[in-house]
């Protein structure tokens, strides 16, 4: 018998995937019922590694405009907020599909390295916006001389 590591993100996952299934299968379209559920920010994928002496994010933003992407890092944490705005030349009656959302999204990440962010750079290209952050440079090693106190 295999053993298999328990794994509590993947179960969130399993968990949040099967909720979005039953919210699919949900008798009203997508737009009517999701408002109730409140002012709630959805999130978006993101890539996360390193290269070299830098840390990279990619994060999937399609659709979204930067003028409406807005980036932050305090400490270890860095915050990402975007927003796509409702297309107001499509009347609500005239949809038959309505899948991508609107709103706002937000996604906050613990870095695993210190950074540099005043020296951090972003683009964004094709929907993905990529961000450097360098990490902090290593502390050099410094000697220090031990100095003996005479004793009486």
């Amino acid at each position: 018998m295999a053993v298999e590591i328990w794994r509590p993100m993947r179960e969130m996952r399993r968990f949040a995937d099967e909720m979005e299934r039953l919210m699919e299968e949900f008798p009203f379209e997508r737009h009517l019922w999701e408002p109730m559920l409140g002012a709630r920010m959805r999130v978006f994928p993101v890539n996360l590694f390193r290269r070299d002496n830098d840390l990279v994010i990619e994060a999937s933003l399609p659709g979204i405009r930067p003028e409406d992407v807005d980036v932050s890092v305090a400490g270890r944490t860095l915050t990402i907020r975007a927003e796509r705005k409702e297309a107001a030349e499509v009347k609500e009656e005239n949809y038959y599909y309505r899948e991508l959302g609107v709103g706002r999204f937000f996604r906050q990440i613990t870095l695993p390295i210190d950074v540099q962010a005043d020296k951090a750079e972003a683009s964004y290209e094709n929907g993905v916006l990529r961000l450097r952050l360098p990490s902090v440079a290593a502390a050099k090693e410094a000697h220090i001389k031990v100095k003996a106190i005479p004793t009486k």
